[in-house]
């Protein structure tokens, strides 16, 4: 996982079913390398909210 924030985060732990761990790296890998954030994806299809 990368911060991409000025300030100390803490990751809270959050349990995927099925297959849904692994879209949700994908995905966060993918914006992550691109620059292109979408926290309103993630959000809306893997239920993470970023505070």
């Amino acid at each position: 996982m990368k911060n991409n924030s000025d300030q100390t985060v803490r990751m809270i732990s959050y349990i995927f079913p099925g297959d849904r761990a692994e879209e949700f790296m994908a995905e966060t890998s993918r914006q992550n390398e691109t620059g292109e954030l979408d926290f309103e994806l993630i959000e809306r299809e893997f239920g993470v909210v970023y505070l």
